[in-house]
């Protein structure tokens, strides 16, 4: 019986990285209030569930703990705890631990399920299973390239499942998918960087399968390195290029004359794709060299425009030069451990450049610095980012030391080497993603677990001896696993609820609202600001006098909770205030707006819509002085912005 029940246990667990490697990257949903990321994350802290608690399970059945003493392992422990130590710390615990709720990758919980990922890894895959697992890997980014090529002629699959139609029209001209492909992640850039990690992996199959298996990874890395050209992703176009130079030194001579007629084929085949479709990389290329002297003189003649002076759109390299220079400062005010995983939602408002006032994204809020590294560093200082650092650094060392006695093992080795090294490069120019952090980290645990490298000690368990002992605790590990599996459904459909209610109205979109604070299993800033500003324009409409007594009360309520769990959220705190504005007839929601008219500037004070929601208080507190001040002060910050113009020209009347 305890045989077949571990038998049954590992089959579990290995059922699920294999899940994980091919569902995360493919999965996608209109149910979630996010297409991409957010089905991602959920998957993925499911399949961390089932794993940590099925390798317990394992534990207790064996009597024994097995833990990986790989240096790899022991830097993303090390890693783990300065994400640990700078949510204590942080400015905003929630977006800290949940991370931003459209994104979620990159908070403390999905950090943890990696490591629960990894860790899993090395304690229950074999080499044989390992072998599989990057099969699994290379067909999931053939799927992916298969489903995202087609986007490029005008056929979308995703939007055949949206509307029916076999068409790529169904996305909004900025996310033209027959200009830059995305597939089924979202962006072009986020494709781009889970194909720099694939590409490598399937011709390292292809230099070591024979004859049929060879053509198939041949072919396969062609479809790849096709849907990586489709993407024009500039990032990603350069990490490939790193990481083939790289394999091809790693290689070395004896091995790329031993496969030099592939080779040939395969540099032909991509020359060809290359020459192909190289106006779409020409096309970017110039676009970013016309862009910067037509931005300079848009500046120089922004005080004679009476519209955005970037209307064209700013040049994607400016803008992030401008988010760095933001990010910096951050990191000046917060060295060591940051102000909190996934906070730079919030802190980027506090040293936002006023230059970004005078690109295309003006308007734009910022999750993340669009550099990973500075990332780290404007969210978890210096210790957070030698963390992440020391961590890929100690996947590429024991990648490095490759298995002489394994063919295939030797070269998935290199390519992880390479990968990382690719990956690094694209996400230097943008960030991680789910379905790319869950590949690079599963990557690097195949990579140690085939080269011999997964050295792991074992500690006896003598009290499961006792019969009673070892079913208490099995039975604790069930119930505890099935707690956890409520948490992880509950907080799906707290968001399946949130995204229900943006398509309804009043009374319908309220109760979905309610509805999803029901299911939340914890107080969520962001959802209770939506309830509120949601409840206030509710109660704006109301005739009877009791009924919107009533939701008033709510609204503060609601607001008062919201003030006080993220107290230096900009955003939840403006959604707040324009909530307060909708219900300013009562007193003390007069107050509060009031108060809240002088924290937003404080808290964004070079954002130019801060300063006019200011000013549209104090045009509902009716004093028009102030209201005149604040916009002044925004249109000092963006002398083009429209609303300003015109609330500032009403008050003058």
């Amino acid at each position: 019986m305890q045989f077949s029940l571990s038998n049954i246990i590992d089959k579990t667990i290995y059922i699920t990285y294999l899940a994980t490697a091919i569902i995360t990257p493919l999965l996608f949903t209109t149910k979630t209030t996010e297409i991409y990321e957010v089905p991602k994350m959920f998957f993925v802290y499911l399949a961390a569930a089932v794993i940590f608690f099925a390798t317990l399970l394992k534990f207790t059945l064996e009597k024994k703990i097995t833990l990986p003493t790989n240096i790899a392992i022991m830097a993303f422990g090390l890693f783990l705890l300065t994400q640990i130590a700078s949510t204590f710390t942080s400015t905003d615990r929630y977006t800290s631990v949940f991370g931003y709720p459209t994104r979620l990758n990159g908070g403390l919980l999905s950090t943890i399920s990696y490591f629960i990922l990894t860790a899993g890894a090395l304690i229950n895959l074999n080499t044989e299973k390992a072998k599989n697992l990057v099969l699994a890997m290379v067909f999931a980014a053939v799927a992916v390239s298969a489903w995202g090529i087609p986007s490029h002629f005008d056929r979308d699959p995703t939007c055949y499942i949206l509307t029916n139609k076999l068409t790529s029209a169904c996305w909004q001209k900025e996310f033209n998918p027959t200009m830059r492909i995305f597939s089924t992640f979202g962006q072009p850039n986020w494709l781009a960087s889970y194909l720099v990690l694939s590409l490598p992996v399937a011709l390292s199959l292809a230099l070591t399968l024979k004859k049929r298996s060879q053509l198939i990874m041949a072919a396969s890395a062609i479809l790849i390195f096709w849907a990586l050209v489709l993407t024009n992703s500039r990032s990603g176009l350069l990490g490939m290029a790193a990481s083939l130079t790289i394999l091809a030194i790693l290689l070395g001579i004896k091995n790329l004359r031993a496969n030099l007629k592939l080779l040939l084929i395969l540099f032909a085949v991509f020359a060809i794709i290359s020459f192909s479709f190289a106006n779409l990389i020409t096309s970017r290329i110039k676009d970013t060299l016309q862009n910067a002297p037509r931005q300079e003189q848009a500046e120089k003649d922004n005080s004679n425009s009476q519209s955005s002076p970037t209307s064209g759109g700013t040049e994607s390299g400016q803008i992030r030069l401008i988010v760095w220079q933001g990010a910096l400062e951050v990191f000046k005010k917060w060295p060591a451990l940051g102000p909190g995983p996934e906070t730079f939602v919030n802190t980027y408002y506090l040293y936002r450049p006023s230059a970004q006032n005078q690109t295309s994204e003006w308007e734009f809020f910022y999750n993340k610095a669009h550099n990973e590294f500075l990332n780290y560093l404007a969210t978890s200082g210096i210790i957070g980012l030698l963390g992440f650092v020391t961590l890929c650094t100690s996947i590429v060392i024991s990648a490095l030391k490759f298995n002489k006695a394994d063919k295939f093992a030797r070269n998935f080795q290199r390519a992880t080497v390479v990968a990382v090294v690719g990956y690094l490069v694209t996400i230097f120019f943008g960030f991680s993603t789910v379905a790319n952090q869950t590949t690079l980290f599963l990557a690097g645990a195949l990579a140690i677990t085939l080269g011999g490298q997964g050295k792991i000690k074992n500690f006896g368990l003598k009290y499961l001896d006792i019969p009673a002992c070892k079913s208490a605790q099995i039975a604790l590990i069930l119930i505890t696993f099935t707690y956890t599996l409520t948490l992880v459904g509950r907080i799906y459909f707290a968001d399946s609820l949130t995204s229900r209610a943006q398509n309804l109205e009043g009374t319908r979109a309220l109760l979905a609202l309610r509805n999803a604070i029901t299911a939340s299993p914890i107080q969520n800033p962001y959802l209770l600001a939506d309830f509120a500003y949601n409840t206030a324009t509710y109660a704006n409409t109301q005739q009877n006098r009791e009924n919107k007594d009533v939701l008033i009360r709510e609204v503060k309520k609601t607001a008062n909770t919201v003030l006080t769990l993220a107290p230096n959220n900009f955003l939840t705190t403006q959604k707040i205030a324009k909530s307060y504005i909708l219900i300013i007839e009562d007193e003390e929601a007069a107050h509060q707006a009031r108060s809240l008219a002088l924290k937003l500037p404080e808290l964004a004070p070079t954002y130019p819509p801060a300063y006019l929601v200011s000013a549209q208080i104090y045009v509902a507190l009716e004093e028009k002085g102030e209201a005149r001040r604040f916009a002044q002060k925004s249109l000092e910050l963006k002398s083009d912005y429209l609303e300003a113009q015109k609330l500032l020209g009403q008050l003058t009347i």
